[in-house]
């Protein structure tokens, strides 16, 4: 008898009801908080990165200026197994959204940019990603190391732009990366 490999993924939720910046990374009593000095230290780790700034916006605070905004994800990370498989730990109840402009203040866009009120720039409550049009063959990767990840994932374009079949578990588990 052929023995079946059964891929089971288990992802536990921690939710968060509010986020700090400070001097460690940790999560206690639903407060999610981040060392500031962790983040810098990565910033300097690429040369693509001239500055960075973290910025906690409460959702009762969204009528203020943000630059281009590139992705909006969630926080997750594998805590065994791999993409599809194993179990992932994910935040709710918070998101990384990263904006950017280059060093004169140019904004980040290939197809129009989205800075801006924040407020006016995202449909509240139906938060969908999309991946298709003109710059969807761009930062598109497959397969990451960690969910919605980038380190480890394949280039749709080094794929060829071919269809890819993913498992409803892959899928589920952050297997599309896509900064469009």
């Amino acid at each position: 008898m052929k023995e079946e490999k059964i891929r089971k993924l288990v992802i536990k939720a921690f939710h968060i009801e509010k986020v700090s910046l400070g001097e460690k990374t940790a999560i206690e009593n639903g407060i999610l908080s981040i060392s500031t000095k962790k983040i810098q230290r990565a910033a300097k780790n690429t040369d693509l990165i001239s500055s960075l700034s973290v910025n906690v916006i409460q959702p009762d605070n969204r009528n203020q200026f943000v630059n281009t905004i590139m992705d909006i994800l969630p926080i997750s990370c594998k805590v065994l197994g791999k993409i599809g498989e194993g179990i992932t730990h994910t935040l709710t109840g918070v998101y990384a959204m990263i904006c950017a402009r280059d060093e004169s203040g140019r904004q980040m866009a290939a197809f129009g940019s989205s800075e801006g009120i924040l407020q006016d720039q995202i449909q509240w409550g139906r938060l969908v990603k999309l991946i298709a049009g003109q710059g969807a063959c761009y930062d598109n990767r497959l397969f990451p190391n960690e969910p919605s990840g980038f380190e480890g994932g394949k280039s749709i374009i080094d794929m060829g732009n071919m269809p890819v079949v993913l498992t409803p578990n892959e899928y589920r588990d952050g297997a599309i990366r896509a900064l469009t």
